[in-house]
């Protein structure tokens, strides 16, 4: 690992994290409408590592499952926005995003990879209540 950086940001564990998942009210992050809660956990991250990340200027995959997929997607969205070399997987992780197909940019497109289970409920929760609320198809 001494090429590139790892983020890994564990998944929901506890009740403090299930009051995370839960709070689903759109703020503003990086000029984009995100979940509150993964976005105060976003934030906790950037704080802690971004700075030695620019020191560096080595590589950065943020990696999670389920709400930490989500997170970790959040986190690395403004290093792929700042054209850093910034790449995110996520493992069963719900909608971040509160955003139409149209608004999601190509380096996000094509720098966020995510997977997901078929019978996992989890990723797709979200993107009911934002189907809903945007009057159409969410875009994960």
């Amino acid at each position: 690992f001494e090429d590139f950086r790892v983020v890994v940001v564990r998944g929901t564990n506890n009740i403090e994290d299930l009051r995370t998942d839960f709070d689903a009210t759109p703020v503003n992050y990086n000029e984009r409408q995100v979940h509150i809660g993964f976005a105060t956990y976003a934030q906790y991250i950037a704080a802690e590592f971004f700075a030695s990340f620019e020191q560096e200027k080595k590589p950065v995959i943020f990696t999670g499952h389920s709400m930490g997929g989500a997170v970790a997607e959040v986190a690395g969205m403004p290093l792929i926005l700042a054209g850093k070399n910034a790449t995110v997987i996520t493992f069963g992780a719900p909608q971040a995003f509160m955003a139409k197909p149209e608004e999601l940019t190509p380096e996000m497109e094509s720098k966020i990879i995510h997977f997901y289970s078929r019978n996992d409920p989890v990723p797709y929760l979200l993107n009911e209540l934002l189907d809903k609320l945007l009057g159409k198809k969410a875009k994960l």
